[in-house]
């Protein structure tokens, strides 16, 4: 189960194992029955993790997300590298 995605096994178009998709999916394969807190709590004792579920706006304009992923973003991410290594240089405590 590990190696696979959520579509290799049944699920359709979803890529990530979310907390709800492996309550699901070890309640169809196993029939056993669990809340998200407990299945939460299982993955944790096997030192196991899932994915949280992000979102997407429906609305969302294409070219400005277009134009912030090539654009503003490497800018942004530009920045706070200089800043770190202004930091470091200086000998600033960050942190």
């Amino acid at each position: 189960m590990f190696t696979l995605f959520p579509a290799d096994v049944g699920f359709t178009a979803r890529y990530n194992w979310i907390l709800a998709l492996i309550v699901d999916f070890v309640e169809e394969k196993w029939g056993i029955s669990y809340s998200l807190r407990g299945m939460s709590r299982i993955l944790e004792q096997l030192g196991l993790s899932y994915t949280r579920p992000t979102y997407t706006l429906e609305k969302a304009d294409p070219e400005k997300q277009k134009v912030f992923v090539e654009e503003t973003f490497p800018a942004l991410k530009k920045l706070v590298d200089e800043e770190i290594a202004f930091a470091l240089n200086s000998g600033k405590n960050i942190f």
